[in-house]
């Protein structure tokens, strides 16, 4: 029930937080700024996943906050897309346990067997 909870739930919720979170970030009197959202949603996701930080080496200060700036916005543009397929997996894997919960016979065999 716990592992259901940490891999079903948290992520949702953790989407939901973030949205409310940086919405005067992301919102403003032209509209919504879509890649903003989808870098700011993306980021604790991204962040996570990714395998490769370029790390500055040999560079003023202002060199150094550009190279780390780059990473956190190639982290939540990563983590956008690990955000997308964590909602399209908890979507089907709900859908699959209503539709089998749905259609569940109680007399029905498997393979072999008696009918």
């Amino acid at each position: 029930m716990m592992r259901l909870f940490k891999k079903y739930v948290v992520p949702v919720v953790m989407a939901i937080i973030l949205l409310m979170l940086f919405n005067p970030v992301y919102c403003n009197e032209q509209g919504l700024n879509y890649l903003l959202i989808w870098i700011l949603i993306g980021l604790p996701f991204g962040i996570s996943t990714m395998r490769f930080w370029m790390v500055p080496h040999k560079m003023d200060l202002s060199g150094s906050l550009g190279v780390m700036a780059f990473d956190v916005i190639i982290a939540g543009l990563i983590g956008g897309f690990v955000a997308i397929w964590y909602l399209l997996e908890i979507t089907l894997n709900i859908t699959w346990l209503l539709l089998g919960s749905l259609f569940k016979r109680k007399n029905f065999c498997y393979g072999g067997g008696k009918y």
